[in-house]
């Protein structure tokens, strides 16, 4: 089911996670569109939360430099909005949070 949603998004598995469950990536280049354009590190896919049974998809953005942008993850979630979980910004800065996006120090990666 999981395997199947994916391909429909046209995500791609790299590797899997220390419970076993696969990560995804997605990355789309659209040389006419540069707003088109958008690259996410992961995608965690989370069991069904709600009554329609569709599982939540919690994008992950990693970024080492201390200036950085959110462009991607917007756009991510304008494009997917509706099946989004939490968001997730690994950085190298301390924890924050903002509606549905959470900012992590880079050293508690392993709780996710």
């Amino acid at each position: 089911m999981v395997a199947s949603y994916a391909e429909e998004w046209d995500f791609s598995a790299v590797d899997h996670d220390k419970h076993g469950r696969p990560l995804y990536f997605y990355s789309r280049y659209d040389r006419g569109n540069v707003r088109g354009t958008m690259e996410i590190d992961f995608l965690i896919v989370r069991g069904y939360d709600n009554a329609a049974m569709k599982p939540r998809i919690s994008p992950v953005d990693v970024k080492s430099t201390k200036r950085y942008g959110t462009s991607s993850l917007d756009k991510f979630r304008a494009s997917f909005g509706k099946r989004l979980g939490t968001e997730y910004v690994l950085h190298p800065r301390q924890l924050q949070v903002e509606g549905d996006r959470v900012y992590l120090p880079l050293y508690a990666s392993f709780c996710l």
